[in-house]
């Protein structure tokens, strides 16, 4: 007959104490111990404190029952490399494969890319107090990510990227004060985007991409101040881009194309000094392209290209030095090309086929000399003569008419 709780934790007490008496490490009496632990519930009074001396008695036998239950749910037969893995002669920071343990015998690197691991995460991870980073991209990870990597209070990185772990993010990751790195990128994930993970304060990179996320964009997210690169595409977010993103003062990467995003472009957006790539293609976004935008001087791709953007285009894009792809195609705008995009020097990638322009294209466009791609077609431009654009001379990809070569451009009878 099962005992009751409180019997065993009385039990448990009692091992603990009998653990501190006979030393740090007592191989019997850990074991003892790991096995009442096992019989009591998580929820029973008391058992956080009865982990707590069990975490300070006897934390090594924690880290290897934890690391030994990963190797049960995930098929460990199975994985690629499996060196030393619950071979009883090694100790588990003396030889398991993709183990590292830190100056106090605990284990601080756990890492297992794409090494054939198939299963579920196993809740005893949670054990691992003094994990650090947890890296198993590329695996087959399934199931849900279990809360109890919550506890893990000295992550820094968790990767759990191309996987097919299903169900909700758990909100409890925003306790990780010190995670710099997370990545659940492509893996089955749904439900919307906890907000507590906004409190995420040392966070750099935030990966939830290629999921099935639902709902808005959480407006906190605008205060992870550490915040460089957020992958939000590919998921089913709607709704509005919350202007308090343009807080984030050290962004680099905005991904937030393949969604049902809807409303304007933020200007605050324009506040993104640092940002290096903005991705909103493939989205529902409307109204006009901000003219903040050329304020971005490091920007070198902006991608708004399948929304339903309208108005014309801002001539502030032309202060843009370092841009080399602008790709506006597929949308509503409607007014002439600045001739201030011929400003861009580096610029190889111009699309903006399939809107409404009107009006001549701008003879400055032909000093684009590291322009490959351009596409113009879809709208009711009137083309120049060929001598204006003979300095394309890396041109490969020509959309106007229908041309034998990209090279050249020959305005038809009719333009």
């Amino acid at each position: 007959m099962k005992k009751p709780a409180s019997v065993m934790l009385t039990l448990v007490v009692l091992m603990v104490v009998a653990v501190t008496v006979a030393g740090a490490e007592d191989a019997p009496a850990c074991n003892g111990l790991m096995k009442a632990l096992e019989k009591i519930s998580v929820d029973s009074p008391g058992y956080a404190e009865v982990l707590e001396l069990a975490q300070e008695q006897c934390g090594e036998a924690l880290d290897r029952a934890a690391l030994v239950a990963l190797y049960d749910s995930t098929n460990g037969e199975g994985w690629e490399r499996r060196d030393n893995w619950i071979d009883e002669t090694v100790h588990h920071c003396d030889g398991w494969y993709g183990v590292t343990c830190d100056g106090e015998g605990r284990v601080s690197l756990l890492r297992l890319d794409d090494n054939r691991l198939n299963g579920p995460i196993p809740t005893e991870l949670g054990l691992l107090r003094n994990l650090q980073r947890f890296h198993a991209p590329e695996n087959q990870l399934s199931g849900p990510v279990p809360p109890e990597l919550s506890n893990l209070s000295q992550l820094t990185s968790l990767d759990l990227a191309y996987n097919q772990l299903s169900g909700v993010i758990p909100a409890g990751l925003g306790n990780l004060s010190n995670l710099e790195w997370l990545s659940l990128e492509d893996n089955h994930l749904s439900g919307t985007i906890p907000s507590q993970l906004a409190s995420l304060s040392n966070l750099r990179t935030l990966v939830l991409a290629c999921n099935q996320l639902s709902g808005s964009i959480p407006a906190e997210l605008g205060s992870l101040s550490s915040l460089q690169r957020l992958y939000l595409e590919d998921n089913d977010l709607s709704g509005a881009i919350p202007s308090e993103l343009g807080n984030l003062s050290n962004l680099q990467k905005l991904e937030l194309f393949g969604n049902q995003l809807s409303g304007p472009i933020p200007a605050a957006l324009g506040d993104l000094t640092n940002l290096q790539r903005l991705h909103l293609e493939r989205n529902a976004l409307s109204g006009p392209i901000p003219a903040e935008l050329g304020n971005l001087s490091n920007l070198a791709a902006i991608y708004l290209y399948s929304n339903q953007l309208s108005g014309p285009i801002p001539a502030e894009l032309g202060n843009m030095d370092n841009l080399y792809a602008l790709r506006l195609s597929n949308n509503q705008l409607t007014g002439s090309i600045p001739a201030e995009l011929g400003n861009l020097s580096r610029l190889t990638q111009l699309t903006v086929n399939d809107n409404n322009l009107t009006g001549p294209i701008p003879h400055e466009l032909g000093a684009l000399r590291n322009l490959s791609w351009l596409d113009l077609f879809g709208n009711r431009l009137i083309c120049w003569e060929t001598t204006d654009v003979l300095a394309w001379a890396n041109l490969v990809r020509l959309g106007y008419w229908d041309y034998p070569n990209p090279g050249q451009l020959v305005c038809p009878a009719d333009s």
